[in-house]
């Protein structure tokens, strides 16, 4: 009785198997294998028998949204400014860093290098008590610095904080614990604004008036529901999402329209209120996590600089010749930001909820 032979799963043939590395060298055989790594694709069992799944047609999920790409950039920027003498430097000089081409100096150029602001760069972030106690009842776990990246000098030991942003990216996005501590901790820490009996009687009609309430499990993303209830007046069949969508509408139009009055009379109010959102100021104090520049790149792919702001600027500049004033680059920076409805929604996978900018 003659012995079954093997037949090869690459090529068919009789009398070898797909791993014999005579018939078939390492790299013929591995670049027919495709492996495809389950979290990264996303197959309708209900159109697709996963037994018969060709992987060369399955979609991979493409990198991260923008949040991911920016991720991504603040690695890019990291490398580049280590790695290139010339973008170093000019990056220096547009913070109005002082620097020396000359080595032996304390502030040789080569001195300065750039790491990303986490624990496994060395920098524990840690917000002010008073922060924590204007945002009391959030379940935030850890809190998130405005410096993206640290530079630090190797001679001086001076580290300076740089917030990144790539493209249009937001001041902030805070829900209702994020917006009282921020709205708050400008509030009181400025006498001038705290002993304003009008503007905190404001405020704090505001702060009452943000819906507090996270939905969760929605079955309609936001989009949805504006389409759904603009015919639906009752809403129908999404009796959970319609209650949530009435209260957040309510709130939103309330938020907005004391958010207009505010910065219509106390336009330096909203000025420190959008600078705190960028720089952390009240939120870290003399913490690594306050940033101490603004940068802002071409895009979430590109290390290109469009602009460096100093976030330690006032609104205005005033001359020392004729004390007359001008907006600051952080000025007309921040003048930008806030001023349609800054109050509205925002959502992650099926949950909701309202945020500030």
């Amino acid at each position: 009785m003659s012995r079954k032979q093997n037949t090869c799963g690459l090529c068919g043939k009789s009398g070898h198997n797909r791993n014999n590395k005579k018939k078939h060298p390492i790299e013929e055989s591995s670049h027919k294998e495709v492996k495809v790594n389950v979290n990264e694709v996303k197959v309708n069992v209900n159109e697709v028998n996963v037994n018969e799944v060709n992987v060369n047609e399955v979609k991979v999920k493409k990198e991260g949204g923008v949040g991911g790409k920016s991720l991504k950039n603040e690695d890019n920027f990291v490398e580049v400014f280590n790695t290139d003498k010339e973008y170093r430097e000019d990056f220096l000089k547009q913070c109005n860093i002082e620097y020396s081409g000359v080595s032996g100096v304390s502030n040789f150029s080569d001195n300065w290098s750039a790491k990303k602001c986490n624990k496994n760069s060395g920098f524990m972030v840690k917000q002010t008590d008073k922060w924590k106690e204007f945002k009391d009842g959030s379940k935030e776990l850890a809190p998130t610095p405005k410096t993206d990246v640290v530079i630090v000098n190797s001679s001086t030991k001076e580290v300076i904080g740089i917030s990144l942003k790539s493209g249009n990216g937001r001041a902030t996005s805070a829900d209702n614990y994020e917006t009282n501590a921020i709205i708050s901790s400008v509030l009181y820490g400025n006498p001038d604004y705290a002993g304003n009996d009008k503007l905190v009687s404001l405020v704090n009609k505001l702060l009452d008036a943000m819906l507090k309430e996270k939905f969760h499990n929605s079955e309609l993303n936001m989009t949805e529901m504006k389409s759904n209830f603009s015919s639906n007046k009752e809403g129908v069949g999404f009796n959970r999402e319609f209650e949530w969508y009435t209260k957040h509408k309510i709130s939103c139009t309330k938020c907005n329209d004391l958010w207009k009055t505010i910065i219509t009379e106390y336009p330096e109010f909203k000025f420190d209120i959008i600078k705190e959102c960028l720089s952390g100021e009240y939120k870290f104090g003399s913490n690594i996590g306050k940033a101490n520049y603004l940068v802002k790149l071409e895009s979430s792919s590109s290390t290109k600089i469009v602009s460096v702001i100093d976030l330690s600027q006032s609104s205005k500049i005033v001359s020392i010749i004729d004390q007359s004033q001008s907006i600051s680059k952080l000025g007309e920076y921040c003048s930008k930001i806030g001023v349609g409805n800054p109050f509205a929604c925002k959502s992650s996978g099926s949950s909701l909820w309202m945020r500030f900018l």
